[in-house]
């Protein structure tokens, strides 16, 4: 891939500088939620979910106008939503899908009943069984392996602190989609760059 080092470098810098820009976007965003009350921390930072879950895809098809249509697919739909592009375009795992299946759960539960606007961690995890709140553990410590010695603590801190490990399993999703995607824009223009300097050598080495 013949690309002069100046314009690699410079292509670099900029992508590096979007993506650092966005990272911090998304953690000021997740970090002004903890001074909300528990079911808009909920809904909104389930917004940023579906926002970078429809980036990602977009950047994926290759195509910036198929953006409206996915913007409008159902998030969790496994036939038809934005998870079932991301399985077949394989962009996000198994333990994220899981994660943002759940996630979408809670939030739907809360945004369709006027009733929730109370809503709070401490009271619906009290009223969790045991297999509901297994399944509550494992959904949102997706980002951390089991053999990984900081798993036990994030497992409890689902359900001591669940707006921490909640926090954190929203901005490792945000974050991992935006390197994702960065990387498919930073690929395109390299190969895009790849291409003029090709043809600028090919030029310049014809017979005239």
């Amino acid at each position: 891939m013949p690309v002069r080092k100046d314009e690699a470098i410079k292509l670099g810098r900029k992508h590096f500088g979007s993506l650092a820009k966005a990272l911090r976007s998304h953690s000021k965003f997740l970090l002004d939620l903890f001074k909300e009350d528990d079911w808009s921390f909920v809904i909104k930072s389930h917004a940023l979910i579906e926002a970078v879950v429809t980036q990602l895809i977009t950047e994926h098809s290759g195509d910036s106008r198929f953006r409206t249509i996915f913007e409008r697919l159902p998030i969790s739909d496994d036939e038809m939503g934005k998870l079932a592009v991301a399985k077949h375009l394989e962009l996000l795992t198994p333990p994220q899908r899981r994660f943002i299946r759940f996630y979408s759960t809670l939030r739907n539960n809360l945004a369709h009943k006027v009733a929730n606007v109370n809503f709070k961690f401490s009271e619906h995890i009290a009223k969790l069984d045991n297999s509901q709140r297994k399944a509550w553990r494992e959904s949102i410590v997706w980002f951390v392996d089991a053999s990984d010695e900081s798993h036990a603590y994030w497992l409890s801190a689902s359900t001591e602190s669940p707006k921490l490990a909640l926090w954190m399993s929203v901005f490792m999703l945000s974050a991992l989609a935006e390197a994702s995607s960065t990387e498919k824009k930073t690929m395109k223009e390299l190969h895009e760059l790849a291409y003029k300097t090709g043809e600028e050598l090919f030029s310049s080495r014809t017979p005239k």
